[in-house]
């Protein structure tokens, strides 16, 4: 029997991040051309995380909307009862056909639409660590997007983060530098040795913890 929705999704997550860890990590080097070769596939990376995660969370709703359950058994009670894929499909994204996985809020305002109460206990841990994901985004609008908000947001995250914004900094080098415990809010164990491999961890823990999984 194949593993249900959930189960299958948060197997891909696994592989996604520690896919995409790898390729951050192919260059080494010093030389200008190196750094930045290694800038372009770090932030790559870090597009591939944050999209996987959202991939997770849009893979998991259709799922438990469909009565899916995990292989341990949990799946909150949907409020509808889609007749195939695609009305689940339509369901799980809203009128706009277009949903907003990276959105923490929206995520809960959407679960709690399709789930009830049921829906507010799967997306707790979301608020829990909303503020770190909430961070996470910013990083990937400004990797994603080329426009004064995303600009404004990512120094403003920058600023947070050390005080100031420094000459040149740009989002592989705030992924890349050193773990400071300040570049999280809500996290207070990361085990990455950088902020990449701190967000990677966070999403693989959150997607078992929303599961009901074990570590």
């Amino acid at each position: 029997m194949p593993p249900s929705r959930p189960d299958a999704a948060l197997n891909r997550l696994d592989g996604q991040v520690g896919s995409a860890l790898g390729i951050a990590n192919l260059v080494k080097g010093r030389s200008a051309r190196a750094v930045q070769v290694r800038n372009v596939l770090v932030e790559s990376s870090a597009l591939r995380i944050f999209g996987s995660w959202e991939g997770f969370l849009e893979q998991c709703f259709l799922g438990f909307v469909m009565g899916e359950k995990t292989s341990e058994g949990y799946g909150p009670p949907s409020r509808y009862h889609p007749e195939n894929l695609q009305s689940a499909i339509d369901l799980v994204s809203g009128p706009r056909g277009y949903f907003e996985w990276g959105n923490p809020d929206l995520v809960t305002e959407r679960s709690r639409h399709l789930f009830g109460d049921d829906g507010l206990t799967l997306t707790r841990p979301l608020v829990d660590i909303k503020a770190d994901l909430i961070r996470f985004r910013k990083l990937r609008n400004r990797i994603a997007h080329v426009s004064v908000k995303s600009d404004q947001d990512f120094e403003a995250l920058v600023r947070e983060i050390y005080g100031s914004v420094g000459l040149g900094t740009a989002p592989a080098e705030l992924l890349t530098a050193t773990f400071d415990r300040r570049m999280m809010v809500s996290v207070t164990n990361p085990r990455g040795s950088s902020l990449l491999e701190a967000y990677s961890d966070m999403v693989k823990a959150l997607a078992r913890i929303m599961l009901r999984k074990g570590p």
